[in-house]
């Protein structure tokens, strides 16, 4: 077997955890067929590449799977160089020393260095059995690599207990708007090898862009499609390929709970460019990994943190404070607020991605009926001596209308934040909670109530001017605690 590259010295780490061993005659879950192309494959493939006319061609390049080579013409150009160098070109930066078979239990993430995704890596850090981690990163080496890591979880880690979970990380140079991610062929070839499942966490929340937003939740979710079924291929099948997406794809509605089979109907009209990427990213999935065990996981309105008040996520927050100090907001005090706090959303994510078994194929990581009302909300900061708004439901449209002419004004404060109330209105007003009873069945935990919670993110938000003091990552300690401590 040739000899990989060296890493980065920064990662030049011993890796603390053995690979999970399958009992001896124990099959692989998940075996699939070897997948072959439909024509409603191609034209769907062609379509989201751009590409004027629609002739059929693979959805997995077969190219990826001979090292050296490139799926197409101009692609090796595009490809991530390895963050350690020295080594041949195209070759990923992963962890050396260590013998590479076929069976070894991995997972390939994809935006574990965003705010939900640090969530769900904490938790996963929990479980050493679930192998390593392999992050799609667009660092450009392996200490920019580790800097955008520590940003992301330093809101839950020391730094020695960052330092000891970065043992089981594996950082893979690529980018989501990039022909097949960006990744090399010999970086894929390690991922056929060492990931036995795939789960997808990046997207675009850009709801006023429809072309970022179809770069990355079409464009680029295709693109790991691409991938899962490659390695599905290589793999005779995967464990499982699990997809967050959002209760917004539901489309607009007033006043109803919705189940996880009731959530997409085409008639619907959508909110925005993410709620509508979002809806037929889980129709291409569906459509394109029909042998491969799939979780589809929506969650509402992610806010805050229900043990602290610190959080890296202001834009929603920014929307309740400013809605908290105006003298008088559109909401209606029945209105019922399907919030969630994110450490209820990213430890659902990790723990069913990481179940054997689950009963069902898409989950409601919300509220759900236990959801509070504008009035619950509005009393618990009474109670905590903050002024709240008078609530004037009549006012809607006068507000939707002022919101959308300052929006449309010159860029400064005043248009940010009604460009925001603009995108988020909805969600104070409409009166629309989404089913939790099979997320609470199976992990047999109800999320925190936000008005538990929701007083403390205001004062601390507001204190800190929407901006969480980051730290730089101190130097590595000489005695580490265990990973999952």
């Amino acid at each position: 077997m040739a000899r990989l590259p060296a890493v980065h010295p920064r990662l030049r780490l011993p890796l603390r955890h053995e690979p999970r061993a399958r009992p001896d005659g124990e099959a692989r879950r998940g075996r699939a067929a070897r997948l072959r192309l439909g024509p409603r494959d191609a034209r769907l493939a062609a379509l989201l590449d751009g590409r004027r006319d629609p002739r059929p061609r693979q959805v997995v390049s077969p190219a990826v799977a001979r090292q050296g080579r490139a799926g197409r013409r101009g692609l090796r150009s595009r490809r991530r160089p390895a963050f350690g160098g020295g080594g041949p070109a195209g070759v990923g930066p992963f962890h050396p020393g260590r013998a590479r078979r076929r069976g070894v239990s991995g997972i390939f993430i994809t935006g574990g260095t965003g705010y939900l995704g640090s969530y769900v890596l904490d938790e996963l850090r929990r479980h050493p059995d679930a192998g390593r981690l392999f992050l799609l990163t667009r660092a450009k080496d392996a200490e920019e690599g580790t800097a955008k890591l520590w940003k992301a979880l330093q809101l839950h880690l020391t730094a020695e207990q960052f330092y000891a979970f970065l043992d089981r990380v594996v950082f893979v140079p690529g980018d989501l708007s990039e022909p097949g991610l960006g990744i090399s062929g010999e970086a894929r070839a390690r991922l056929a090898e060492e990931c036995d499942s795939v789960l997808h966490i990046a997207a675009s929340l850009n709801r006023k862009s429809a072309k970022a937003c179809v770069n990355a939740n079409l464009r680029g979710s295709l693109s790991v499609v691409q991938l899962t079924r490659e390695l599905a291929e290589k793999r005779g099948g995967l464990r499982r390929f699990s997809f967050v997406s959002t209760t917004a794809v539901a489309g607009k509605r007033e006043h109803q709970v919705v189940k996880e089979d009731e959530a997409i109907d085409w008639a619907l009209s959508d909110y925005d460019p993410y709620a509508r990427t979002k809806k037929f990213a889980e129709h291409m999935m569906r459509e394109l990994l029909p042998d491969v065990p799939k979780t589809i996981l929506r969650p509402p309105t992610v806010m805050g943190d229900s043990r602290f008040p610190q959080t890296s996520q202001f834009e929603m927050v920014r929307i309740l404070n400013w809605m908290l100090d105006a003298p008088v907001v559109p909401c209606h005090p029945d209105t019922r607020l399907d919030f969630v706090p994110a450490d209820f959303v990213g430890p659902s994510i990790a723990k069913l991605h990481l179940k054997d078994d689950v009963a069902h194929d898409c989950y409601q990581l919300s509220a759900g009926t236990g959801a509070p009302t504008v009035r619950e909300v509005k009393r618990a900061f009474d109670e905590a001596g903050i002024r709240t708004p008078k609530l004037a439901p009549k006012l809607y449209g006068a507000f939707d209308s002022l919101s959308n002419g300052l929006a449309n004004g010159p860029r400064g404060a005043v248009s940010l934040y009604a460009s925001l109330i603009k995108v988020f209105l909805p969600y104070f007003t409409n009166d629309v909670v989404f089913d939790n009873t099979r997320v609470v069945t199976e992990l047999g935990e109800a999320p925190p109530r936000f008005t538990d919670y929701c007083v403390d993110l205001y004062r601390w938000s507001k204190s800190v001017g929407y901006e969480y003091p980051y730290a730089p990552l101190p130097a590595r300690p000489s005695k580490l605690p265990e990973a999952a401590e």
